[in-house]
């Protein structure tokens, strides 16, 4: 297995970036295995007593948070059609 490759977002997005693309194509021309690796935010805490989180910092990433925005881009195409 090559590099790892690491990136941040909704699959979505990170499909249509030219690193996965590039991925795809190796595995696609024969060149083995590979692994993407695609981080997500914890949006809460694995106890309530042990989230030090600064709350801004919690909540600049809600507004990022992929399921929200996978819902958005679902309702902008069905305005669209």
């Amino acid at each position: 297995m090559k590099d790892l490759m690491e990136v941040k977002g909704l699959i979505l997005e990170i499909m249509g970036r030219p690193e996965a693309r590039r991925l795809v194509s190796e595995i696609r021309d024969g060149g083995g295995p590979q692994q993407l690796y695609c981080r997500a935010y914890r949006m809460g805490p694995h106890r309530k007593s042990d989230d030090l989180r600064d709350p801004a910092e919690i909540e600049s990433h809600r507004e990022k948070e992929p399921i929200v925005r996978m819902h958005q881009h679902l309702d902008e195409g069905l305005k669209c059609s």
